[in-house]
């Protein structure tokens, strides 16, 4: 009978596995953006089209759902802009209007016609004021906080050659946008927001 097996507690054997590189250097990308004053949203992987067409996405690199369950859920998300607008909305909404927010997230891009791309991406925000002390009182962020943001990050990631170059990318003004490049290849836009998206949000 059971009653005569004695009781004893499994051995557990520990087998490490190590963690994917994506992982790691997402995990370190919290703690650094985090220890800057970010904050870290998580927003909806589907959304609508008419979200993603207002914020300027390009329509031909759009993943469509082919039984979406609501208009909601339409497409799966080509950048993170679209959330992180709907999260600056929510908190201006809110009185909370001095942000500084970023999301580490898949995102789901189509390339022709049957190839479908899923890739891992930061995006970062920041709106309102910086507050600069009893002493210096307070100013409007700008594009040059955004862009010492991200070499802040670069630096402690270990990246020594980053380049910041033109762009032509739209969804920013011409006045204050650039991509930024890491050995000859680009892998990031960075810019103030064009007048007419925000204006597409509400914001």
């Amino acid at each position: 009978g059971y009653d005569k097996i004695p009781e004893t507690i499994p051995r557990i054997v520990e087998q490490p596995t190590p963690k994917p590189m994506d992982m790691i250097v997402a995990g370190r990308m919290r703690q650094i953006l985090t220890g800057m004053g970010f904050d870290e949203i998580m927003t909806y992987s589907l959304l609508s089209k008419k979200t993603v067409n207002i914020a300027g996405v390009t329509e031909g690199s759009i993943v469509e759902i082919k039984n979406p369950l609501s208009g909601e859920q339409e497409i799966m998300r080509p950048s993170h802009m679209a959330g992180l607008f709907t999260s600056v909305l929510w908190n201006i909404n809110r009185k909370t209007k001095d942000l500084k927010f970023f999301e580490i997230g898949n995102i789901y891009i189509r390339e022709s016609e049957d190839r479908f791309t899923e890739k891992l991406a930061l995006s970062i925000g920041i709106t309102g004021q910086m507050f600069q002390g009893w002493i210096g009182g307070s100013r409007g962020y700008d594009f040059f906080d955004l862009k010492g943001a991200i070499e802040t990050m670069l630096a402690e990631l270990g990246v020594k050659t980053s380049t910041i170059n033109d762009s032509n990318d739209e969804r920013f003004s011409q006045a204050a946008r650039a991509s930024l490049e890491i050995n000859g290849e680009k892998i990031g836009v960075l810019g103030e927001v064009d007048p007419g998206i925000l204006k597409n949000f509400d914001i």
